[in-house]
């Protein structure tokens, strides 16, 4: 649900971001608040709280970041606070992330490994990557031991699994029912 909800207001930003032709000024200024939570995180659990007044959350955020960031990005986190969203602000940057690079023709494919691949490799893998899907593939390498062998690729919604423990569970599932 939350997942959902960040991507609904990540959506409505980037529109407004494209409508007043700021897309990588909002960007880079969330950015700086995304850095500025990350960096304080007790600053964050400020804003996200059902403790804390509505009026004295966006107050805070208006005097931490009022000069530092565009008047249409502190009326979005008005809104978010408005609407009792605080909660999802650093997925929404994340989202937000996503739509421009989408918008850029740019994506970020998700390789899972048991070892890091070589940069031989993950230059392969990005070419024959970007060949396919018409942008630029970037590689974000992640290892799992869990996949035994093998790769697992995830771009955007889709998933290539050429995993062994994949394998194996595909094997196990047909031998089950040849039993059967």
């Amino acid at each position: 649900m939350a997942k959902l909800v960040s991507k609904t207001y990540a959506k409505a930003l980037f529109e407004l971001a494209v409508e007043g032709q700021m897309v990588d000024q909002i960007l880079a200024e969330y950015e700086f608040v995304k850095d500025s939570f990350d960096e304080f995180p007790e600053f964050l659990e400020i804003v996200k709280s059902p403790k804390i007044a509505v009026e004295d959350k966006k107050n805070i955020l208006v005097e931490t970041f009022g000069e530092k960031v565009s008047e249409t990005l502190i009326n979005f986190f008005k809104i978010l606070v408005d609407k009792k969203r605080s909660d999802v602000i650093r997925e929404v940057y994340d989202d937000l992330s996503v739509l421009v690079d989408e918008e850029k023709g740019l994506v970020v494919a998700r390789v899972e490994s048991v070892i890091p691949l070589e940069a031989n490799e993950i230059e392969a893998l990005e070419a024959k990557l970007s060949n396919v899907t018409g942008k630029t593939v970037t590689i974000d390498n992640v290892i799992n031991p869990d996949i035994m062998g093998g790769l697992v690729v995830k771009v955007g919604d889709q998933v290539l699994d050429g995993s062994v423990k994949h394998k194996l569970d595909n094997l196990k599932h047909e031998l089950a029912e040849i039993i059967i």
